[in-house]
């Protein structure tokens, strides 16, 4: 599905900066640039979106406070393509079209591609705070942490019994790795009865799959 899903952005991205590279291209014709060198005009306002992006992903890492300017320049470049585009538009329009209907037509590439680079940031930075909410559950949580510890240690063999309940896997993590059931009770704030019996219950599933 993810890979279903990048590549739809990619098509979509490649449609927005070719109808975009178009226009761009022919106001720089229309402006006077020489042919061999009218493709600079989009590859250099189109392209400083990209980089911007790239900026506002590595920014991100470092500070939050640095994501700004990059942002900034993203959303100056795709105003800027918006602008010459609707103007090589209205400056070229055919008799059977409505100048609203040319603007709204130009205007729309540069516009989506500006709105899907946001959408990548946006994605990433949710991710990026998902998975650091994640990581602080897991580090308040004691049966949170055993589970992940646990987890990392079975070998491909064993990945069935990531299906038994997490209390049980915390229970069986703690115990296998040499702790006692009085400690492994403390740590996990359940009685040592529960202990006994859901590692019991590890015990049992992991007989009945041996057997």
């Amino acid at each position: 599905m993810f890979m279903v899903v990048l590549a739809l952005f990619a098509v979509l991205c490649t449609a927005a900066f070719v109808l975009s590279f178009h226009k761009l291209k022919a106001f720089a014709l229309q402006a006077g640039t020489p042919a061999e060198l009218s493709w600079l005009l989009p590859v250099l306002i189109d392209g400083c979106v990209v980089v911007a992006l790239v900026g506002q992903f590595r920014a991100m890492v470092c500070s939050a406070a640095i994501v700004w300017p990059f942002r900034a320049l993203n959303l100056s470049c795709a105003g800027i393509s918006v602008v010459l585009n609707c103007w090589y538009a209205a400056s070229n329009l055919d008799k059977e079209v409505m100048l609203a209907q040319a603007v709204v037509v130009s205007a729309l590439a540069p516009a989506l591609l500006w709105a899907l680079s946001e959408i990548v940031f946006i994605m990433a930075v949710s991710g990026a705070a998902s998975d650091m909410a994640m990581e602080e559950r897991v580090a308040g949580d004691p049966v949170a942490s055993a589970v992940a510890a646990f987890t990392e240690e079975v070998t491909e063999s064993q990945r069935f019994v990531l299906a038994l309940p997490d209390r049980t896997l915390a229970v069986a993590a703690l115990l296998e790795t040499g702790a006692t059931q009085v400690a492994a009770a403390e740590r996990l704030k359940i009685s040592r009865a529960t202990v006994r019996r859901e590692y019991k219950k590890y015990q049992e599933f992991v007989e009945t799959l041996e057997a």
